[in-house]
């Protein structure tokens, strides 16, 4: 119960963050929301591609799509048939205008006077739209369409976030092993699971996925609900992004490196009809997104020379990857406080340090292994995918990936903890959670005063708001502080949970 008690909090805090996210941030203020919005409709009424059209240059070029990247979202558009009262007239007003309010989302809009509406997330996989797009159908115009779709991933999202959660704590005599938690949900995945996208349940299905993958790795008893949890997990996964299927396979090579060969083989032979069921349901899974991905969805060759040649750039651009992966919201034309990305640097390089001092060789070697693959898979795909295109690599688009690293940190914290005894870790726990909430905080703030009053308005944007969500600013001021609350309660009862385990004696010391 004691262990319970952490990640129920955990889940509560995350699930209030996004629910504020939901509702206080304006229709189309992500990166592609407008088109992904369009898409979710699309898919809830059937048309789960629609027919090939060029993408209007003058809606484009409102969205930074011009030349080379217009044409390549050309390639990907669709068109489809929507409700008039569902088109996103006015979505998305103010992008790349940072300086600049939502205000504009305050004029009265016609409807639109087609069906015909475009989007260039056209040729996406359908699957993880579905939820969302089924909800769309309940609303009278799009605005209530919108927060209804986002809701519909926001119900994904938190769903893998508990089953990651519960997998962590699960069996265990404390919860400390949700420190890695607390640090691999940056505030932009918190961001990303609020907002009409496949990006948000890949995130989600990454932590979750990984979370499967440290128990798996663990000398403890498995059974049918965990391996229920790697289906559900793996089989979204591999049905949002294009990626889906490399992350699974970065996930069993991560088994390898913590296990051992051997002993991953043992636990997946232990499995019986649950583990045979579970793999088979994950691989019709990513034979289906493969399936779509070489139907529909468009592909560029890029020899090796070109790939070398881009290389600098994508070396140059890491580290606002780096930053994109912490939270750079909006149309990415909206950053936090520069100290609140040094404060989750801070979070994250504690967590490895402390996990390597900590941990044996072993453990050291795979840590080190976990991130500097992270590091190079970043680089590889900029360099190969991303910036050929006339795009920059986003944080969002490996943070299913890299979520692994905070995550086997605070398994190893859980694990080795008692071999340092100077180091209380339910200290450590309560500092993450306090730290992790705190931005948390500060990025809802930073995000919701650019949408009030632009990034140099005032700071008390409440009472000089241009643009208020629905019910007005401080009911998400409460939810905002109530879910950071639950987080920081969560590190102490985590806390608590830990220095009673270590009094006992009863914490492992060795995998």
């Amino acid at each position: 119960m004691a262990k319970s008690l952490p990640a129920g909090l955990l889940v509560a805090g995350y699930s209030l963050l996004v629910l504020a996210w939901v509702f206080s941030n304006p229709p189309g203020a992500a990166p592609d929301e407008p088109s992904n919005y369009v898409k979710a409709v699309a898919v809830g009424s059937g048309q789960f591609l629609g027919r090939p059209g060029n993408y209007p240059a003058s809606a484009g070029a409102a969205f930074g799509l011009t030349g080379p990247r217009l044409a390549r979202a050309s390639l990907t558009t669709r068109w489809v048939q929507i409700p008039f009262r569902l088109a996103p007239e006015g979505f998305a007003c103010d992008a790349f205008l940072p300086a600049v309010s939502a205000g504009c989302l305050q004029d009265s809009l016609p409807l639109a006077n087609t069906m015909d509406q475009p989007t260039y997330a056209g040729t996406y996989q359908p699957f993880v739209y579905f939820p969302s797009g089924i909800l769309t159908w309940l609303a009278n115009d799009a605005r209530t369409a919108l927060l209804l779709a986002r809701l519909g991933v926001a119900l994904l999202c938190i769903a893998l976030i508990a089953i990651a959660a519960w997998l962590l704590v699960r069996g265990r005599t404390n919860a400390l092993a949700l420190s890695g938690l607390v640090v691999a949900a940056t505030p932009m995945v918190v961001f990303a699971s609020a907002t009409v996208s496949a990006s948000g349940p890949e995130i989600c299905a990454g932590l979750c996925f990984f979370a499967v993958v440290l128990r798996l790795a663990q000398p403890n008893r498995i059974d049918r609900w965990d391996w229920s949890a790697l289906a559900f997990s793996g089989s979204v996964l591999a049905l949002s992004r294009p990626l889906g299927a490399l992350w699974l396979a970065l996930g069993v090579l991560t088994l390898l490196l913590v296990a051992g060969l051997r002993p991953a083989w043992r636990r997946l032979r232990s499995g019986g009809l649950a583990a045979g069921v579970a793999l088979g349901v994950v691989t019709l899974a990513v034979a289906a997104g493969f399936a779509w991905e070489v139907a529909f969805e468009p592909h560029r060759p890029t020899s090796l020379s070109e790939v070398l040649a881009f290389v600098p750039g994508a070396l140059a651009s890491f580290s606002q990857t780096f930053r994109g992966e912490v939270g750079i919201f909006g149309w990415l034309d909206t950053d936090m406080p520069a100290l609140a990305y040094s404060a989750w640097y801070i979070l994250v390089f504690t967590l490895v340090a402390v996990a390597a001092v900590l941990g044996t060789w072993r453990d050291r070697l795979v840590l080190l292994s976990l991130a500097v693959l992270s590091f190079v898979v970043t680089v590889v795909l900029a360099a190969g995918f991303v910036l050929p295109l006339g795009f920059g690599l986003q944080g969002r688009h490996v943070l299913a990936f890299t979520v692994a690293v905070p995550l086997l940190a605070g398994e190893i914290l859980y694990r080795r903890a008692g071999r340092l005894p100077r180091i209380k870790a339910g200290h450590w726990m309560v500092a993450f959670t306090a730290v992790a909430a705190a931005v948390q905080a500060v990025g809802w703030f930073a995000n919701a005063r650019r949408y009030a009053v632009g990034v140099n308005g005032p700071a008390d944007f409440i009472a000089n708001a241009q643009w208020s969500p629905p019910l007005g600013w401080w009911p998400w001021v409460v939810v905002v502080a109530v879910g950071c609350l639950a987080l920081l309660t969560a590190g102490i009862a985590a806390g608590r949970s830990t220095e009673r385990a270590a009094g006992s004696r009863t914490e492992p010391q060795a995998a």
